[in-house]
C-alpha cells in the first residue's frame, strides 16, 4: 500500500511539472516580443519612427489588441496603437521562412512609408495597423486607397472604434467580411509589397511599392512585462492560476490523506 502511495505521489508530480512546462512555454510567447531594424523613416499610427533598430510586442492588456513599440534598447515606449486580425495564407507564410514580415502602404514618393501589416514568424493571423483619425486621412489621400482609423484613446484600453476613411475624406463604417472580400481582390490585380525581416530592399525606381529595408528577428527570450500606460488594462485576470492551485492544493490534501489511512 505505502508502494502504491508513492507510485501516486509521483504521478501527480509528473503531472504538475507538466503543467508547469506548459504554462512557461504558452507565456514565452505571449507578448510576441520582436526586433525590427529599418533603413530609413517609417510612418507608424500616431508616431514616425527614424531609421534604426526597434523592439515590437504586444502590450500587456485583457483584449490583446494593442501594440507597442520601444527604443533599441526597450528602455522607453515610443509609441502604441489598436491592430485589427489579417490573415494571410500558408503558402505566405512558408514563404515568410520564419522571420518577421511587414507590409507597408502603397504611397508615392516623397512621402513616408506607412505601415499597413505586421505578422509574426509562423503565424497565420497577422496585425493590420489602425491609424488616428487625422493621420489616417492624409495616408487615404497619399495612397489612394481607404485607410483604417480610430478616434479611441488607446491609452485607455478596451475595444476601439474602428472606421475606414477614403482619399476623398469620407468617413464609413468598418465591415471586417467586405475588407476580406476587398482584400482578395485586390491581391489578385496589384498586391501590396511585403518585406520579410532579415531580407532588406533596395530603395530604387520602386520605393513606393518596396517602401523601405527591414530587417528583425522574434526574439526567444522575452524579457519582462512592462505597462505603457498608468491607464492601460492589465493583462487578462489570474482565475485559471487560482483555479489550477486550487486543484493542487485538493490533490495535495487527498494524498496526505490516503497516506495516513495507510500507515
Amino acid at each position: 500500500m505505502k508502494r502504491l502511495t508513492s507510485v501516486a505521489a509521483a504521478a501527480f508530480t509528473a503531472a504538475f511539472l507538466t503543467v508547469a512546462i506548459n504554462v512557461s512555454a504558452q507565456a514565452s510567447n505571449i507578448n510576441q516580443r520582436t526586433f525590427l531594424t529599418f533603413s530609413g523613416p517609417v510612418q507608424m499610427p500616431g508616431v514616425t519612427l527614424p531609421a534604426g533598430k526597434y523592439v515590437f510586442r504586444l502590450a500587456d492588456t485583457s483584449l490583446h489588441n494593442v501594440m507597442q513599440v520601444f527604443d533599441g534598447e526597450e528602455k522607453d515606449i515610443i509609441g502604441q496603437w489598436f491592430f485589427i486580425p489579417k490573415n494571410r495564407t500558408t503558402e505566405e507564410a512558408n514563404a515568410a521562412d520564419g522571420k518577421p514580415v511587414v507590409v507597408f502602404m502603397e504611397v508615392p514618393e516623397g512621402v513616408t512609408p506607412a505601415v499597413k501589416y505586421y505578422f509574426y514568424p509562423t503565424d497565420i493571423t497577422g496585425k493590420e495597423f489602425i491609424y488616428p483619425k487625422d493621420q489616417a486621412l492624409k495616408l487615404a489621400a497619399a495612397s489612394k486607397q481607404p485607410v483604417l482609423a480610430t478616434d479611441t484613446d488607446v491609452t485607455k484600453g478596451g475595444e476601439a472604434h474602428v472606421f475606414t476613411v477614403d482619399p476623398n475624406g469620407a468617413e464609413a463604417a468598418y465591415d471586417a467580411n467586405a475588407t476580406a472580400n476587398q482584400n482578395q481582390q485586390t491581391a489578385a490585380s496589384a498586391p501590396a509589397a511585403p518585406v520579410a525581416a532579415n531580407r532588406p530592399t533596395d530603395l530604387g525606381a520602386d520605393r513606393d511599392r518596396t517602401a523601405i529595408g527591414t530587417s528583425g528577428a522574434a526574439d526567444q527570450n522575452p524579457a519582462p512585462r512592462q505597462q505603457a500606460s498608468s491607464e492601460l488594462p492589465k493583462t487578462a485576470s489570474p482565475l485559471q492560476l487560482i483555479g489550477l492551485l486550487g486543484l493542487m492544493a485538493l490533490a495535495g490534501g487527498f494524498g496526505l490523506r490516503l497516506a495516513r489511512s495507510t500507515n
